[in-house]
């Protein structure tokens, strides 16, 4: 009796997590993939991309969590981190930036608006 069971959800560290336990067990990238693809649905990841975690973990990676990595920094815009920004620019009084927020009625988005001098430079926030 073969059991077929799709989840609809699942993070990267749950399917590296599985990878690394059944890489471990000694099954092959192939099969690992198709482990996956049964349980998480085909969009769960490529075949390439198992065979590539696999590898890493041959190489002595343990972890299945991202390492942070040089580049642009992760970011999170929220209410405490906008006052503090406010609070810096009403202090420091030497940056002609100013801010501002739009919300948008039909979709229920808000656009923050960052104007820079005469320039204008809008980010939509989810």
């Amino acid at each position: 009796m073969e059991r077929r069971c799709v989840l609809n959800s699942w993070s990267k560290e749950e399917v590296r997590a599985v990878i690394r336990y059944e890489w471990a067990r000694g099954v092959s990238g192939t099969e690992i993939h198709n482990h996956l693809v049964e349980v998480y649905g085909p969009g769960v990841m490529s075949k390439q991309m198992v065979r590539r975690w696999c590898r890493t973990f041959s190489d002595g990676r343990q972890q299945v969590e991202d390492i942070p990595r040089a580049g642009r920094t992760c970011t999170a815009t929220t209410d405490a981190n906008v006052g503090k920004l406010f609070l810096e620019l009403i202090w420091s009084r030497d940056l002609p930036l100013y801010f501002g927020f739009i919300m948008n009625d039909s979709t229920m988005e808000t656009d923050t608006l960052i104007f820079e001098g005469s320039a204008c430079q809008k980010r939509r926030e989810n």
